[in-house]
């Protein structure tokens, strides 16, 4: 949001190419294993076994730093080549190069930060993350008032990845100190592998369904119109982030019960994640994509007004199947990773397809038709599969009410827009006004009650009980 006021749309593009390739390399470098440590540790956090954890934790802690710097090494020497791939330039060869330096941070940091969500430190995990980011992001204000120029951004996200490193690697360390080697003889590293190949193969897929339509606006349009959006899908992206504990939260718990057999509650647990999780995101992305052009004004300026259709397109598409989070999150829960290859074959096939049809005839229009299309093929695929292995039910009712009250405060604050005009003042207004209108009719139509929240809540530390009275106060 910051260098848009500072750079070009080109350069903006630019800097999206480079993000998206980040994290291109470190998902293939991190070969998926965060997601399987996170399982196995919670795994035997259930069965209350401290040394296995302690063993996972050294063990795959130095996996992370070498396969961290073999990434390293790999992008450093292929630089210049990707440079020319990527760019159709070599000028932006230092780029890369310094990139290559962040990517020993985000591969190391993929894994070890999973582990602290398999200790269920959530907090920790929490702090870390925001300082991390904090510091990538924050630190690149001061660098570009002392040295305009790009390349500031790549030294901010350096700093603030490798020092979340560090943080981590401190805490993890108390972890390991007391091991004691007599217990953890049968603790094997290679289920980790086998549990995770799975997983990387479909978060390779996963990255290519997601970004394939961002690389191939890059190839068929300028970069300027990769610029406008890319900060678009910046905006999308950002919503995300509210969901993001949902599922951080929920698969070391399932992992939990199925490691003690209690699968009831697991299949519970996951339907109220499920109404909970759609009750907070989908107004909040609705009222986004409602008054996005108001947002788009305010953030940026007139020059990406017109990423505001790709925003809609998205959010209205997105809100509806956001529930596949905590469907694919129970299926993991359960080990039935094979099935995200398909899911993610899927989807990449479908924004593929449509990304080259759509975008040379549509420009950005079509690529959020296409990148759209991938939360329709994933929730399709892994619904399917969550219903076979009856991994969660679904109320029917519950759902259709949270729709109706997110859908019918969308077309409201569209409208009040368009007749009211934009100013800054006004904004702030659209949004508590839509706000309000969303928690009005959840109240009249009584979707919720207290026993909904209970379990879900239960998640919550006691030490969040302000966070719970404030879901409880606004659902019910």
């Amino acid at each position: 949001i910051f260098i848009v006021h500072f750079f070009s749309t080109e350069i903006v593009g630019a800097i999206a190419l480079l993000s998206a390739i980040l994290v291109l390399f470190s998902t293939i470098f991190s070969l998926g294993l965060g997601t399987g440590v996170q399982h196995f540790i919670s795994y035997y956090l259930g069965r209350k076994d401290p040394d296995a954890i302690g063993h996972i934790i050294k063990k795959m802690g130095l996996v992370s730093v070498l396969l961290g710097i073999f990434a390293f090494i790999v992008t450093w020497v292929s630089a210049p080549l990707f440079a020319v791939l990527f760019f159709h330039s070599s000028g932006y060869t230092i780029y890369l190069q310094l990139l290559s330096i962040a990517l020993i941070a985000q591969v190391v940091n993929s894994i070890i930060f999973n582990m602290l969500l398999g200790l269920q430190k959530f907090k920790a995990n929490a702090i870390r993350n925001i300082v991390a980011s904090s510091l990538a992001y924050g630190s690149i204000i001061p660098l570009l008032y002392l040295n305009y120029n790009p390349l500031m951004i790549l030294v901010g996200w350096n700093i603030g990845y490798f020092t979340g490193t560090v943080l981590t690697t401190i805490y993890l360390a108390g972890k390991v100190k007391n091991i004691e080697s007599k217990h953890v003889e049968n603790v094997k590293i290679k289920p980790i592998f086998y549990y995770s190949i799975p997983l990387f193969i479909s978060s390779l897929l996963g990255y290519g369904a997601t970004y394939v339509d961002r690389f191939t606006v890059s190839y068929f349009l300028s970069l300027s119109e990769m610029g406008i959006y890319n900060f678009s899908l910046l905006i999308v992206s950002a919503l995300s982030s509210i969901i993001a504990p949902f599922p951080a939260i929920l698969l070391p718990k399932l992992s939990e019960y199925y490691g003690k057999g209690d699968y009831a509650t697991m299949k519970m647990l996951s339907s109220k994640a499920i109404e909970v999780m759609m009750a907070v995101y989908l107004p909040l992305a609705l009222l986004v994509a409602a008054i996005s052009p108001s947002i788009l004004l305010f953030l940026a300026n007139k020059d990406y007004l017109p990423g505001f259709i790709p925003i809609i397109i998205i959010l209205v598409v997105n809100s509806i199947f956001i529930s596949s989070n905590v469907l694919g999150v129970s299926l993991q829960a359960v080990r039935k990773t094979r099935i995200f290859l398909l899911s993610s074959s899927l989807a990449l096939l479908s924004n593929l397809i449509l990304s080259i049809v759509l975008i040379p005839r549509y420009s950005i229009n079509g690529a959020g038709i296409a990148f759209s299309s991938i939360y329709i093929v994933v929730f399709a695929v892994l619904f399917y599969y969550a219903k076979k292995y009856d991994t969660i039910t679904i109320e029917k009712l519950k759902i259709a009410k949270i729709l109706f009250s997110g859908f019918l405060m969308f077309f409201i604050m569209f409208l009040v827009q368009e007749h009211l005009g934009y100013s800054i003042l006004k904004l702030f207004l659209y949004i508590i006004a839509g706000l309000g209108i969303y928690i009005l009719i959840i109240r009249v139509t009584k979707t919720f009650n207290d026993t909904d929240l209970d379990l879900f809540l239960s998640l919550l530390s006691d030490k969040y009980i302000i966070i719970k009275k404030l879901i409880r106060k606004i659902l019910v």
